[in-house]
C-alpha cells in the first residue's frame, strides 16, 4: 500500500503526497504538492521510527544542508514533523526543492558517455564540493543516486548534489570498520578509522567517474570483503585502459582522485577543478540560518508532547 493510499494523502493539511521518488537504507523520498507555495516539492522521511526532536539525526542534516546555497546543490526548504496525514505521528521530514534531475547513471550511459559530457559532469560535481567543503563539511556519500543530472539544450548538463544524511565536520573519525557511506565508493581512510576531509569526497567521485567512463566498477566481485580488499590494496583505476578513446589526461585525472593515500589526491576540490582546466565560480554569501528556527520549533513541540 502506498503512503497516498494509507488514509489522507495530505501531510499536515499542506503537502499532498503524489508518489514515491526513491527508497534507500536511510529513508524514503516522496513527490508532493505544497498547497501554500503552490509548487511541487520533495519530502524526505527517515526509516528509524524515532519521534521528531532536537536530537534527531535529521535535525543535524537540516542544519548542515540549510547553510548551503549553490546551483549545484539541491536546496532544502524546511524541517517539520508529521501531525496529520499518512506518516506516523511525530515523524520528522525535510522539505526539499523538487529538481528535474535523475541519478547520473540514468542520464549518462556508463561506458558509452563521451569525454565532453564526463568532463561537464565532473565539473558540476566539483563545483558543488568546493561550496560544501568551504563550510568544513564532508559529504561522505558520493554515489550515483546522490548526484542528479538534468540535460538542458541551452546550458548543457546541470549537476546537483543531494542527501546530506551522512555528512560530518571535517576532521571527524569513526571506529575502524564502522563504515558510513556506500561501500563501492567509500574511501580507505573511512574504512580504517582515519580522519576525513574533502579528499574523502574526491575519492568517491574518482570511483564514480571510473564507473561512468568504463561501465563497470573498478573491482571484481560483489562480496563486501572483496570490495573492501580492493579499496585498501587494489590497483588504482585507469579508465583509459578500457576506453582508449578517452584522453590520457582524463585517465590521469581519475587516477589522482582515486589514489589510496589522501596525500596523493588533489589537496582540494578547487585544486581538482584546476586540474580539469576549470575556474571555480565565485563564492556566494551564505544564506540566513534557518536551522535554529526549525530546531527550536521541534524542541517546543517535544515539550508540549
Amino acid at each position: 500500500m502506498s503512503v497516498a493510499e494509507a488514509g489522507s494523502p495530505l501531510i499536515n493539511r499542506r503537502y499532498l503526497v503524489l508518489d514515491v521518488l526513491g527508497r534507500g537504507g536511510m529513508g524514503r523520498v516522496f513527490r508532493a504538492f505544497d498547497r501554500v507555495s503552490e509548487r511541487v516539492v520533495a519530502i524526505k522521511t527517515p526509516h528509524d521510527g524515532r519521534s521528531a526532536g532536537p536530537g534527531h539525526p535529521m535535525v543535524e542534516e537540516y542544519r548542515v544542508w540549510s547553510a548551503l546555497t549553490h546551483p549545484n546543490i539541491v536546496r532544502t526548504l524546511d524541517l517539520d514533523r508529521a501531525r496529520r496525514g499518512p506518516l506516523p505521528r511525530d515523524t520528522p521530514f525535510l522539505v526539499l526543492e523538487r529538481t528535474r534531475g535523475a541519478p547520473v547513471h540514468r542520464v549518462l550511459a556508463p561506458g558509452r558517455t563521451g569525454y565532453r559530457s564526463l568532463r561537464a559532469f565532473a565539473r558540476g560535481a566539483l563545483e558543488a564540493l568546493v561550496h560544501v567543503h568551504a563550510t568544513d563539511v564532508v559529504h561522505r556519500d558520493l554515489k550515483p543516486g546522490n548526484l542528479l543530472v538534468t540535460r538542458d539544450r541551452r546550458t548543457g548538463l546541470r549537476v546537483q548534489l543531494t542527501d546530506f544524511g551522512l555528512a560530518v565536520t571535517r576532521g571527524s573519525r569513526e571506529e575502524p570498520g564502522c563504515i558510513s557511506g556506500s561501500l563501492p565508493y567509500v574511501a580507505p581512510e573511512s574504512i580504517l578509522g582515519g580522519t576525513v576531509d574533502g579528499r574523502t569526497d574526491l575519492y568517491g567521485l574518482g570511483v564514480l567517474l571510473c564507473f561512468l567512463s568504463t561501465g563497470r566498477l573498478p573491482f571484481d566481485g560483489t562480496e563486501p570483503e572483496e570490495v573492501l580488499r580492493w579499496h585498501l590494496d587494489g590497483t588504482t583505476p585507469d579508465p583509459c585502459a578500457t576506453r582508449p578513446d578517452l584522453p590520457a589526461s582524463w585517465g590521469r585525472f581519475v587516477r589522482r582522485l582515486a589514489e589510496r593515500a589522501p596525500g596523493d589526491r588533489p589537496r582540494s576540490a578547487r585544486r581538482a577543478l584546476a586540474m580539469l582546466g576549470c575556474d571555480p565560480e565565485p563564492r556566494r554569501r551564505r544564506p540566513p540560518r534557518t536551522a535554529e528556527i526549525a530546531t527550536l520549533r521541534l524542541a517546543i513541540d517535544a515539550v508540549r508532547l
